[in-house]
């Protein structure tokens, strides 16, 4: 997942623009990119396929770093004042209570995933190889520097 972040994120983002705010439009990416990255792992090991993943990420993402800012704040009050630590913890629980009910909301949905047949580790490998040939062709500094080269 975080390979794919990394990759396909800034090579979604420019194909997105039709979605006109930007902080938007950098959620849907991130989310696209993730999904995409680990689908073929997740479709080996578990054989679920969601139709919901991506819209529940949409609406969990924008508030995921700050949940993770309040938890680690309220760890360091821990460490520090374990007193105090549960006052410092309840932003976090909360924020991290709403990320789980979306998911729990959005798996429960009618037609939410389907159960594929198992298939075997080599589609898994294939899945990958094609998707670094996707990115290899769709990155821009790769075909410039290659154009240079053979001229």
């Amino acid at each position: 997942a975080t390979f794919g972040l990394i990759v396909g994120t800034p090579l979604l983002e420019p194909r997105l623009l039709r979605i006109k705010n930007e902080f938007l439009r950098e959620i849907v990416a991130t989310s696209i990119a993730a999904q995409v990255a680990v689908l073929p792992l997740l479709l080996w090991q578990t054989g679920n396929l969601s139709f919901v993943a991506l819209p529940a990420n949409r609406l969990v993402l924008p508030i995921i770093l700050l949940a993770m800012a309040l938890s680690f704040a309220a760890g360091r009050v821990g460490v520090m004042v374990p007193g105090i630590a549960p006052v410092f913890g309840i932003p976090a629980y909360l924020l991290l209570s709403y990320v789980i009910a979306v998911g729990d909301y959005a798996a429960k949905l009618p037609l939410a995933h389907a159960v594929l047949p198992a298939f075997p580790f080599a589609l898994v490998i294939a899945a990958y190889a094609a998707l670094w040939y996707l990115v290899r062709r769709l990155t821009p500094l790769r075909r410039s520097v290659s154009r240079s080269r053979s001229s």
